[in-house]
């Protein structure tokens, strides 16, 4: 969610506003103000003249969900088959422009859904360039996200997994 380069506030106005939370009651029609990415404030009336003004009537207003468990390239191959046929078709994912393109199709149909915050766990095992490829999907995809390469450390490939690991970390040998 953006504002126009002049401005970081959003007000929408008139909707029912379902805030999710026990310190403040949802509200049949209200305001919300968005300042920064952040809620500043709820309520009826609201007023901000530096604020882009969108109409929630008749629309819910809420906080995003959360999705803790995403595999974000696998957008491309679902109803594909089995798990294994996900991964067997995964091999068409022959370049990092490949795996950008599928991570960032899932993270943007997260985001349709109404999911704001994802944790996307990638298991695609490739190199380096796979993994930047999937970070600046990432990136690109502009909501809450973190990226985890959750290709086993003992499995193909552990070695390089482990120098990612301790370059990340700043260990050395």
């Amino acid at each position: 969610m953006g504002g126009t380069p002049e401005s970081s506030k959003i007000l929408f106005s008139g909707g029912c506003v379902l805030t999710l939370g026990d310190r403040i009651p949802n509200f049949a029609q209200a305001d919300v103000l968005v300042d920064d990415g952040k809620v500043a404030e709820i309520g009826s009336g609201l007023r901000a003249r530096d604020a882009e003004h969108l109409d929630a009537t008749d629309s819910v207003v809420m906080p995003g969900f959360v999705d803790t468990h995403r595999h974000a390239w696998r957008s491309l191959f679902r109803n594909v088959g089995s798990n294994g046929d996900a991964h067997v078709a995964a091999t068409s994912l022959t370049q990092p422009e490949d795996l950008y393109a599928a991570t960032l199709i899932g993270l943007l149909g997260a985001v349709e859904a109404g999911i704001t915050t994802v944790v996307d766990w990638s298991d695609v095992s490739a190199g380096d360039e796979f993994a930047d490829a999937a970070l600046q999907a990432h990136r690109d995809a502009g909501l809450r996200t973190r990226y985890v390469h959750a290709v086993g450390a003992a499995g193909p490939g552990g070695a390089a997994i482990r120098e990612v690991l301790r370059r990340l970390m700043g260990t050395a040998g």
